[in-house]
Order: C-alpha cells, then sequence, then structure tokens
C-alpha cells in the first residue's frame, strides 16, 4: 500500500520541480488535511461552527499544492503558500477561542517549521518574523477585550485543550517522520551515487592503467598533464611474426584475431611478470620497455627473459596450434624474431583524448632495426644489452651485421634453452 503511494505521489510530482521536497511537500499535506478535517469534527461537537468552515477552507486550500506541484509551481513558492494559509487559519481560530490565552496559539510555532520544511532557511526567517507579528497582534487584541467572547461552548475548554495539544504533538511526530524519511531516501539515494561513482572511477582508473604505467597515470590524474621524462638506462624489446601478412590472407578476421589476441594476452602476462611495460602493439608487432617508469638495474636481464619465455611458448604453439583446422582456419606454423636493444630514452604521454604512453630515442630506432635484422626463432640482442647479461644468460655472437642508417653493429644470438 505505502509503495503504490509512493509511486502514486512520485509520478505526480513535475520533471523541472525537485523530487524530495515534492514529495515532502505532498505528504505534508496530506497530514494537515487529515487534521483539517479532524478538527472539523472537533468544532461540531464544541458547538463551533466557524472553526468546521475554517477547516475546511484550509484544507481545500492546501489541497491545490499538488495539482500546482503538477503544473510545475516550484516548491519554494509553494511552502511559503503553504505557511500563508497555515498563519491565517491559525491566527483565525485563535482570535475566535480566546486571544492569546487560546488553546490554539501554539500552533503558530507550526508556521516557520513548514517553511523550513517545504521551502528554504531564508522562508523559514521571514516566516519567524511574521509569526511573533501574528503574536503581537493577538496579544494586542486580547489586552483590548476584542477576544473575550469565544466562540465555542466554554464547557468545552478543556477537551479543546486536550485536543489542541495531543494534536500538535502528533503533527509534529508525522512532520519530523516525513522529513527523516525524504531525508533517508536521499541520503540513499546519495549513498548509490557515490557507490556508482566509486564504480566508475574504479573502472576508468583500470582502464586507465591499461593504457599507462602506474606512476604516469596518478601524475596525469593529479596534474592533468604529464611532463616527459629522460631515462638513462633502459632495455627495449621488439617482437614480429615471420610471414604474418601472407598468413592473414588464409585466414578468417575472426581467427586471424583470435590468435593475435591468444598469443598477445600470453605476452601481457610474461612482461608482468617481468616487470616491463607494454608500450604498443603494430599489427602483429609487440613493443613493451624494462626499467621504466621506476628504474631497474636488472632492466636487461628482465627484458632478456621475457623473449625467451615467448619464444618458447611460440614453439609450444607451433606443435600444438590454437585451433582445429577446417575449411577456414589452417593452423600456423608461427615463427617469431626479437630484437632487444638497451640505453637511453625519452618516455611522456601523447595526445589530449585518447592518451598514449610513447617512448622515443635512438635507442628504440636500434631495437627496431636488431629486429629487422634477426632471423627466425631467435632472440637478437646489441652489445649493449650483452654486456648487461652476458654473464647470466648464454649467448652467441652472431658478427658485426649491417643495418638499416645504423651500420655494422656488433650483434648476439641468445641461447633458448
Amino acid at each position: 500500500m505505502l509503495h503504490k503511494l509512493e509511486h502514486w505521489v512520485v509520478a505526480w510530482i513535475h520533471p523541472n520541480n525537485d523530487v524530495r521536497k515534492s514529495r515532502t511537500l505532498i505528504y505534508g499535506v496530506m497530514v494537515t488535511m487529515l487534521f483539517m478535517l479532524y478538527y472539523s469534527l472537533i468544532g461540531w461537537f464544541i458547538e463551533f461552527p466557524n472553526a468546521i468552515r475554517i477547516c475546511l477552507v484550509v484544507a481545500l486550500a492546501l489541497s491545490a499544492i499538488p495539482f500546482l506541484l503538477k503544473r510545475g509551481i516550484s516548491t519554494h513558492f509553494l511552502g511559503n503558500y503553504y505557511a500563508l494559509v497555515g498563519l491565517a487559519g491559525i491566527s483565525l481560530l485563535t482570535i475566535l477561542t480566546g486571544g492569546i490565552d487560546s488553546p490554539i496559539l501554539p500552533w503558530i510555532a507550526l508556521v516557520p517549521l513548514v517553511a523550513l520544511l517545504f521551502a528554504n532557511k531564508m522562508s523559514a526567517m521571514v516566516w519567524v518574523v511574521l509569526s511573533i507579528i501574528a503574536l503581537i497582534r493577538i496579544q494586542w487584541m486580547t489586552h483590548e477585550g476584542m477576544t473575550d467572547h469565544v466562540q465555542y461552548n466554554p464547557a468545552y475548554r478543556t477537551f479543546l485543550f486536550a485536543n489542541c495539544y495531543i494534536g500538535l504533538v502528533i503533527t509534529l511526530f508525522f512532520l519530523n517522520a516525513i522529513f527523516e524519511d525524504s531525508l533517508e531516501k536521499a541520503n540513499a539515494k546519495l549513498t548509490m551515487q557515490s557507490k556508482t561513482i566509486a564504480e566508475e572511477k574504479s573502472k576508468s582508473d583500470h582502464l586507465l592503467l591499461n593504457v599507462l604505467p602506474e606512476d604516469i597515470a596518478e601524475e596525469l590524474k593529479s596534474k592533468g598533464h604529464c611532463e616527459a621524462r629522460h631515462y638513462d638506462q633502459v632495455s627495449i624489446l621488439f617482437t614480429d611474426f615471420v610471414n604474418f601478412t601472407k598468413y592473414s590472407e588464409t585466414i578468417t578476421p575472426a581467427n586471424l584475431i583470435s590468435e593475435l589476441h591468444h598469443y598477445f594476452q600470453y605476452f601481457d602476462q610474461v612482461i608482468e611478470k617481468y616487470k616491463l611495460e607494454k608500450i604498443k602493439t603494430i599489427g602483429d608487432a609487440y613493443m613493451a620497455v624494462s626499467g621504466l617508469p621506476k628504474s631497474d638495474p636488472d632492466h636487461a636481464l628482465n627484458a632478456v627473459s621475457a623473449a625467451i619465455e615467448m619464444q618458447t611458448y611460440i614453439k609450444q604453439c607451433i606443435e600444438t596450434p590454437l585451433l582445429e583446422e577446417s575449411k577456414d582456419y589452417k593452423p600456423a606454423r608461427f615463427q617469431m624474431k626479437v630484437g632487444i636493444h638497451s640505453g637511453d630514452v625519452i618516455a611522456g604521454v601523447v595526445g589530449t583524448k585518447k592518451f598514449a604512453f610513447d617512448i622515443w630515442g635512438d635507442t628504440v630506432n636500434t631495437a627496431a632495426r636488431i629486429l629487422q635484422s634477426a632471423p627466425p626463432n631467435t632472440i637478437n640482442i646489441s652489445r649493449d644489452t650483452y654486456n648487461l647479461v652476458g654473464n647470466k644468460i648464454k649467448c652467441s655472437f652472431r658478427g658485426m651485421i649491417p643495418l638499416k642508417s645504423k651500420g655494422d653493429m656488433e650483434l648476439y644470438t641468445v641461447d633458448i634453452p
């Protein structure tokens, strides 16, 4: 029943109005109208016909509020309208029931409270002043003897006092309950929104970390930009599948992407294991760097160790293809080559919309040239990388190899176990 009432109230509210305040206002009107009907019966019982008329007029005036809300009238205006109707009705009933000695007089205290709940603090302050003015006016009328003649049967004075104070307490309880319910709903909504924001932030942070190294991502989030940095000692790793372009012409796009995803997913696990940073993939080429953003004295060893695991895995896949052979798919007999070079680079973030972490420098170009000259199924490293790993990993001297735009360079081949 309450759920249906809540659904009806929310559906009744105009989209331009604040749902929380509008809902609170409608519930307040409902409670007040019930009390007006109750006090109309009290008026009949204590022989006070004017009270019946006043209560019914107040109820009728307040019944317009939900319809005005539906038409988009602001809650601020209607909250003040609510206070005005209340003050007028209470003041009139107070004058007719004894003035300053009337049992209805304490109800004036509800007027600023209504303005506070249904309008705003500034309106409540205004209605405090207006309520005080009304009290002074009633006191003056009492002093002048204008309220001596009460319009109800004096024999029911105690009965009227009891019902007025009991009603006041119950009204305060209901108004407080309405406010608390509205506050709980608002807090629940804020909690849900905060949870959603936290989840979305977590997703965006996760996506950002998939694109950028953690330190770079944190700098970008805190400063809004990332300064380029120079790194003295890193190792660049390039991989490339042999005859990939020719093979791609014999396989469906879905199977092609599936295979690439499988290999690169494994490569991602390997570089994470050896603390490398993936820079990018270009077609079937894979690029990673060891030794940044945090410097690592074992950057060359980690890069070569990662390359060994990658080549070992590729050889295993040659023996056991990823998919079964069919008319749309013939298992690839991929051969891969790897080039590694150590030196200094500049690293930074490029772009303002689709961020990309990249590295530049002669070290990158040299590693790419070493890759181009590498025979299939081998890991080729430069003299600079060999000097860092030669005493830990077995390598074979390949010779002075001519590299495009680099001249002859001393290269080594890593012996894969």
